[in-house]
Formats: structure tokens, sequence, C-alpha cells
């Protein structure tokens, strides 16, 4: 029998742009010279199969998140990039016309959490992962990046739980940070982030925040599927949310309240919980994410029982976010656990 001959050896290492570099898969194309090569880092580089080297230049063909759930999904404000955060505490930003990430940072732990100013220039990032029993050193902190270099602009910590979710006030001049102890940390954006004040919502860990218009109120929601209000001034929750009906809110992103209840279902032993939500910028539809991983586009408000919707099946159980790039151009949404 004819035995078989190493004639190369490559070290996927020697790329040097790989996260984990343990070789997963392989396929190869000899007409053309070409090794595709699958990553336990969730990459596939192309080789030559004569030299080893990248045929694509300094990169992947593609990459994404290669450990644990993805949450974090942010999108620019202007442009058609937004960013991804997951467990394996990859930050990574994207291109929407092309697919591909174009820029990440490796950060010493995942998060669940980020957000881009209104002026597309920071994004922060929240730190940590819910429902361990151990909370990891650095869970309820909050690091704020440029968006285009990605380097350290702010960092900071008040909560030792997991952040669930951030958000700057329209006006850029507020960074609010939810987090898995039932309280909303207030922070004075154009003053060093120095905090201004504490929500203290108390009924169960917070889910979702949203500003107003006007920078001076936010809607929270929490596990338990309460909905406050509170004063971005002082933290002081309004003890009438009726006082609020008039206001119009910057974002949508709390899967509670009036604009939103014709997507719950009556009978609840459906056991239908709507994970994520998006309004457009436009404010004509709104979409989403329910823990069966349908995606669904309803028009805006949705008030109205059994409304019509559109329905997609883009993910599995468990989750995930949805988010609309500027424009309204498209609709990008991330499975938590696929």
């Amino acid at each position: 029998e004819d035995e078989l001959e190493n004639t190369h050896t490559f070290d996927v290492r020697d790329l040097k742009s790989s996260l984990v570099t343990r070789v997963r898969s392989l396929d190869v194309d000899e007409e053309g010279g070409r090794l595709l090569v699958g990553t336990q880092g969730s990459e596939i580089f192309e080789m030559s199969i004569i030299d080893g080297s990248n045929v694509n230049g300094t990169g992947p063909l593609i990459k994404g998140h290669h450990s644990g759930e993805v949450w974090g999904l942010a999108t620019h404000p202007s442009k058609l990039n937004y960013a991804t955060l997951g467990d394996d505490g990859v930050l990574s930003l994207w291109d929407a016309a092309t697919f591909k990430s174009f820029k990440y940072l490796k950060l010493d732990t995942g998060g669940r959490t980020l957000a881009y100013d209104p002026s597309g220039e920071l994004l922060a990032v929240g730190i940590g992962k819910p429902g361990t029993k151990k909370a990891g050193k650095k869970d309820g902190t909050f690091i704020v990046f440029d968006s285009s270099s990605l380097s350290q602009v702010h960092e900071d910590r008040d909560s030792n739980d997991c952040i669930m979710d951030i958000k700057f006030s329209p006006d850029g001049k507020t960074l609010a940070v939810a987090s898995f102890d039932t309280n909303v940390y207030l922070y004075n954006a154009k003053d060093g982030y120095s905090k201004r004040a504490v929500i203290k919502c108390a009924g169960s860990w917070v889910t979702h925040i949203d500003f107003t218009v006007d920078s001076q109120y936010l809607q929270i929601s929490d596990g338990a599927h309460s909905l406050v209000f509170a004063e971005c001034t002082n933290g002081v929750q309004i003890p009438t949310p009726a006082s609020l009906k008039d206001a119009t809110f910057a974002t949508v992103t709390t899967p509670l309240g009036w604009g939103v209840k014709g997507w719950w279902p009556k009978n609840i032993k459906e056991e239908v919980d709507v994970v994520s939500c998006d309004r457009s910028m436009s404010s004509t539809e709104v979409s989403s994410l329910d823990n069966y991983g349908r995606l669904g586009v309803w028009r805006f408000p949705c008030h109205a029982d059994n409304p019509g919707h559109l329905t997609y099946r883009g993910h599995s159980i468990g989750g995930g976010k949805v988010a609309y790039l500027a424009g309204d151009s498209a609709l990008v949404s991330v499975g938590a656990k696929d």
C-alpha cells in the first residue's frame, strides 16, 4: 500500500489574526491551490497550498463570535455599520454592506449590551453575564470606546452585577447603565462620567431602558414585566406614569407599554416572551424577537388586539436582539445561542 507523505506543514498561528487557532475544519481546492481552514475562533481562512500564506491579505474570509451567547448589538446612528458583543469578550464592528467585521477588540471578559452615542463617535459597553453563581471580577463595569479606533476613553464601575442595558440620552449628556442588581446608574457623559444619580427599581433585574426625546425621562422594564418611569436629573421614580402619557420616546426597545401591547398573546399558556424589540427611525414600524427565535415586524404603534404582522424564522430558541440600521435601510438581528 502507498504510504501518505507529508509534503507541507502550515501553522495557523503564523496568520497572526486568529483569536483561537485550533483547527476545526478543512477543505482543499487542488486546482486553485487553496485551502479553507475553519478555526475554533469561528473564523474561516483561505490559505495558499504552496506556502501557507493568507490568500486574502491579513484577515479571515469571515468571522463570528466563538463561545457563549451573543446579546450585544448596536447600530451606528448615521453609517451602515453595527457593533456586536458576546460572552466571548469580542467587540466587533461590522460593515452591513459586505457582512464582514472590519475591526475587533478582545476584551478581558464578555458583555451583553452596548450603545453608540448620538454622534456615533463613542461606543459604550456593559460588562458581565447574568445568571452566574459567582460574578466575574469586572461584572458591573462599563467602558466607553472611541468607535473608530476602539481605543478606551473611560472605564468605571458602581455595580457588582452584570450590565443588562446601556444607552446615551438623545442630547448626549447622560449615560444610563442598567444593572442586574435592579438599579439604573446615571452618569454625566460631558463631565468625565461622574455619577449623577441612581434609580432604584427594586422589583427585579432591569432588562431595557429608553429615554424620552427631550432626555428628561426614562422608561425602565424589568424581569418581572414591570414598567416604571423616572426623572433623569435626580433618579426619582415618577409615581403617576399617566403624567407621561404624551411623552415621546427617542427609542422603543422596552417590550412593554401601550405602544407595543398588541403583540402580547392573551393566552399566557403560550409562554411567549418578547426578549428584544426596536422601533424604526421613521416610527412607522417596530420589530420584535421572542424566546422562540421568531422575528416579528409590526406597524407602530402596535396596540390593537391580534394586530397583523410579518413573522420570520431566523434564530434558535433563547432570544437575542434586533436593531434597525441607519435610515431604516435594513433590520439586523443576532441570536443569543446560534
